[in-house]
């Protein structure tokens, strides 16, 4: 039978770090009132997530994640039509779940230490959504243009330029050193 293997001490590690990472994000959601999934549902789709990662690997196929992502979202669609709530479209906790699956699946992938640091991100980034507000809040015009062109400069034009010297005495590498050869 293709299933009879017994699981060696890596892959039960990485269903714990699955429920893990559910049950960290998930606890962050038991503190907002209007959130509809909390550590339990958070847990479950962590595991979930490492569960179709094992399906897709025993399959050699993109298929399992694809489906239980499609079966995922369809059951949360189908939450939020069985107890709408005006007051909370619930988007931040739909995207927290999908996040905690596809972390789930990172995990089984053999991508642990990326998984738990983007779940301890994703804690933050929900927990500080009240300073965040504040903070966006608080900006002028100002400041929004000179985010806005640190980032095009840092994540737009720097990646482009070459890591390389581009002058024949190989002094001047754009990437490297403030422009200069070190």
């Amino acid at each position: 039978m293709p299933f009879s293997k017994p699981f060696d001490a890596g892959q039960i590690q990485a269903f714990l770090i699955a429920i893990g990472i559910g049950l960290l994000i998930g606890l962050e959601r038991e503190r907002v009132a209007s959130a509809r999934a909390g550590l339990r549902t958070f847990g479950l789709v962590g595991l979930l997530g490492a569960l179709i990662g094992l399906l897709g690997e025993h399959f050699d196929s993109v298929a399992p994640f694809v489906f239980g992502l499609a079966i995922l979202g369809v059951m949360i669609i189908a939450a939020y039509l069985r107890h709408p709530d005006a007051t909370d479209p619930g988007t931040t906790s739909v995207a927290a779940l999908l996040l905690c699956y596809c972390l789930g699946t990172a995990v089984w992938l053999g991508h642990a230490t990326i998984a738990v640091m983007l779940a301890v991100a994703t804690t933050i980034l929900l927990y500080f959504k009240t300073e965040l507000r504040g903070i966006a809040t608080r900006l002028e015009s100002k400041d929004w243009i000179s985010i806005i062109q640190f980032s095009v400069l840092s994540l737009v034009i720097l990646p482009i330029l070459p890591d390389r010297p581009i002058d024949p005495q190989g002094a001047v590498s754009p990437r490297r050193c403030g422009g200069w050869s070190c």
